[in-house]
Protein backbone atom coordinates (compact mmCIF):
# COMPACT_ATOMS: atom_id res chain seq x y z
CA UNK A 1 0.00 0.00 0.00
CA UNK A 2 1.08 3.48 -0.52
CA UNK A 3 2.31 5.68 2.43
CA UNK A 4 1.95 8.73 0.91
CA UNK A 5 -1.09 10.04 -0.66
CA UNK A 6 -1.19 10.44 -4.47
CA UNK A 7 -3.86 12.49 -6.76
CA UNK A 8 -5.02 11.43 -9.72
CA UNK A 9 -4.12 13.60 -12.66
CA UNK A 10 -6.76 13.03 -15.57
CA UNK A 11 -5.86 13.19 -19.01
CA UNK A 12 -7.68 12.71 -22.39
CA UNK A 13 -11.48 13.79 -22.74
CA UNK A 14 -13.65 15.54 -19.55
CA UNK A 15 -15.00 13.46 -17.45
CA UNK A 16 -18.49 12.43 -18.87
CA UNK A 17 -21.74 14.25 -17.92
CA UNK A 18 -24.50 12.80 -15.74
CA UNK A 19 -27.51 12.47 -18.19
CA UNK A 20 -30.55 10.87 -19.06
CA UNK A 21 -28.48 9.54 -22.45
CA UNK A 22 -27.80 5.78 -21.85
CA UNK A 23 -24.21 5.98 -22.94
CA UNK A 24 -23.06 9.05 -21.87
CA UNK A 25 -24.64 7.59 -18.02
CA UNK A 26 -21.90 4.59 -19.16
CA UNK A 27 -18.95 6.67 -19.68
CA UNK A 28 -19.92 8.63 -16.26
CA UNK A 29 -20.37 5.54 -14.24
CA UNK A 30 -17.09 3.98 -15.19
CA UNK A 31 -14.90 7.37 -14.70
CA UNK A 32 -17.23 7.20 -11.07
CA UNK A 33 -15.56 4.23 -10.49
CA UNK A 34 -11.77 4.47 -11.94
CA UNK A 35 -11.94 7.71 -9.60
CA UNK A 36 -13.13 6.74 -5.91
CA UNK A 37 -12.95 2.71 -6.25
CA UNK A 38 -10.09 1.07 -4.81
CA UNK A 39 -8.34 -1.43 -7.90
CA UNK A 40 -5.53 -3.05 -9.14
CA UNK A 41 -7.33 -4.05 -12.83
CA UNK A 42 -9.97 -4.33 -14.26
CA UNK A 43 -11.59 -7.31 -11.97
CA UNK A 44 -11.46 -5.20 -8.99
CA UNK A 45 -13.62 -2.64 -10.94
CA UNK A 46 -16.19 -4.33 -12.63
CA UNK A 47 -17.38 -8.42 -12.63
CA UNK A 48 -17.06 -9.48 -16.14
CA UNK A 49 -21.27 -10.19 -15.74
CA UNK A 50 -21.79 -6.87 -14.87
CA UNK A 51 -22.60 -3.69 -16.85
CA UNK A 52 -21.08 -0.32 -15.47
CA UNK A 53 -23.88 0.91 -13.77
CA UNK A 54 -24.42 -2.18 -12.36
CA UNK A 55 -21.03 -1.74 -10.79
CA UNK A 56 -21.12 1.77 -9.88
CA UNK A 57 -24.03 0.51 -7.99
CA UNK A 58 -22.23 -1.92 -5.82
CA UNK A 59 -20.00 1.07 -5.06
CA UNK A 60 -20.51 2.28 -1.27
CA UNK A 61 -18.90 6.00 -0.78
CA UNK A 62 -18.25 8.49 1.87
CA UNK A 63 -20.15 11.42 2.10
CA UNK A 64 -17.55 13.52 1.25
CA UNK A 65 -16.80 11.08 -1.66
CA UNK A 66 -20.45 12.05 -2.71
CA UNK A 67 -20.61 15.83 -2.57
CA UNK A 68 -17.32 15.67 -4.77
CA UNK A 69 -18.88 13.32 -7.32
CA UNK A 70 -22.10 15.55 -6.63
CA UNK A 71 -19.83 18.82 -7.48
CA UNK A 72 -18.27 17.29 -10.30
CA UNK A 73 -21.04 16.95 -12.28
CA UNK A 74 -22.35 20.43 -11.23
CA UNK A 75 -19.36 21.81 -12.29
CA UNK A 76 -19.53 19.94 -15.86
CA UNK A 77 -23.24 21.01 -16.36
CA UNK A 78 -22.26 24.75 -15.60
CA UNK A 79 -20.28 24.55 -18.88
CA UNK A 80 -23.04 24.41 -21.12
Amino acid sequence: LRQVPHVPDILGPAIPKLVNDAPQCTNWYRAMLILFKPWQNLRDLIQSTQSWREAYNTLTVSVVHQTIMCNMDMMNQAKE
